[in-house]
């Protein structure tokens, strides 16, 4: 995983996208509305909601593997070009979609899909299925993390909570479960793992979440 990290950090260096795109092979030059525009890694740059940020550099071969399979019962599910023209709350939701809110990003519509990949610690989107969002959350460790307002309080809990930075959004502690979801190329948190056990932990999760589809 070292190899991901000096990608970061070669690229975080490059301040405009011509620089950035000058190494297509290993930047992507990221925008998005209410974070500074900036230059990740192609591997960090794929980590990033893609309802929410605009990457360059991410072919169509390069996206499909980081989507998960998509469950029979999705295949008639609205897509997210008819959802993305829907410009208030009610009319997205009576199109099934997902109405989602952040306090640093506009609210927007989706589709029911792309609104379960958005991070549930940031975005409240509507329409989302009881259950996953259950599954997702961790209810237990967020609602008592989330009760702690500062990063001292906060990381006396070590082994549940997250304190979680981010330039636009307000610094606020998480279960280390919904923090480990943040994108890291936009959020620094405590307490997580180290990148060999996180990508372990996410890779067991695709394969759960994977079986419980069939």
């Amino acid at each position: 995983m070292s190899l991901l990290k000096d990608d970061e950090d070669d690229c975080s260096a490059f301040t405009s996208d011509s620089t950035c795109n000058a190494l297509p092979n290993k930047c992507s030059w990221c925008e998005a509305g209410a974070v500074a525009d900036k230059c990740h890694s192609i591997a960090n740059a794929m980590t990033l909601p893609s309802a929410v940020f605009k990457c360059s550099n991410l072919n169509e071969e390069v996206k499909k593997p980081i989507q998960e399979p998509v469950p029979t019962s999705f295949l008639k599910a609205v897509p997210e070009e008819t959802c993305s023209t829907y410009d208030s709350e009610d009319s997205c939701n009576a199109g099934d979609c997902s109405w989602c809110k952040a306090g640093a990003v506009a609210d927007k519509c989706h589709s029911i899909e792309n609104g379960k990949r958005l991070p549930p610690a940031v975005f409240q989107c509507s329409n989302i299925d009881e259950e996953v969002e259950e599954e997702i959350e961790g209810p237990d460790d967020e609602e008592m993390c989330s009760t702690f307002t500062d990063d001292d309080d906060c990381n006396a809990q070590s082994d549940k909570c997250s304190w979680c930075k981010a330039g636009a959004v307000a610094d606020k502690c998480h279960s280390i479960e919904n923090a480990m979801r943040l994108p890291a190329a936009v959020f620094a948190c405590s307490n997580l793992p180290s990148a060999r056990d996180m990508f372990l932990l996410r890779a067991e999760r695709m394969i759960e979440e994977s079986e419980a589809m069939f």
